[in-house]
């Protein structure tokens, strides 16, 4: 994972991606998360990669198409889940980077709403299958009401 600035791709991030010789990229997040001409610049970039870009219409519904995105490719099993507030960069940072060691995925969620988008995705994802949980923050930032409707999603 290379993280960048919304609007410029630093020198360390280029040339780490030309060091490595990567070819193959994924940007994850609109394009006011990571700008047309990050993109653009990336494209550029000597290992002349190929490059895609996984995204929803906000950060909730970017975080399932993510999921949908490494299942399809397969990126992550549906073994673990991680749970992360979608309202705390942080705690979704080192979710997301948490959650995909344990070759699971990330869900971002309001305190204590799940999102509809989950609401739907999850069971049908899922399919009788239950993951293991884990919560990225404490019950103030994902809520214990909420965490058993996921649990509850996933019986």
């Amino acid at each position: 994972m290379v993280l960048t600035r919304p609007t410029e791709l630093s020198w360390d991030a280029a040339d780490i991606i030309e060091f490595l010789e990567i070819t193959d990229i994924t940007i994850l997040g609109s394009e006011a998360a990571v700008s047309v001409g990050v993109e653009a610049t990336v494209r550029g970039l000597d290992t002349r990669p190929t490059v895609r870009r996984v995204a929803g219409s906000d950060r909730y519904r970017t975080a399932e198409a993510i999921a949908k995105y490494a299942f399809v490719n397969p990126l992550a099993a549906k073994n673990f889940i991680g749970v992360a507030t979608g309202l705390n960069f942080p705690d979704a940072l080192a979710g997301g980077v948490a959650a995909g060691k344990r070759g699971g995925i990330l869900v971002l969620t309001a305190p204590e709403v799940l999102s509809q988008n989950w609401d739907s995705y999850l069971p049908n994802a899922y399919g009788g299958i239950k993951p293991g949980i884990q919560v990225y923050g404490g019950s103030n930032v994902v809520s214990d009401n909420l965490m058993k409707k996921l649990e509850g999603l996933l019986l």
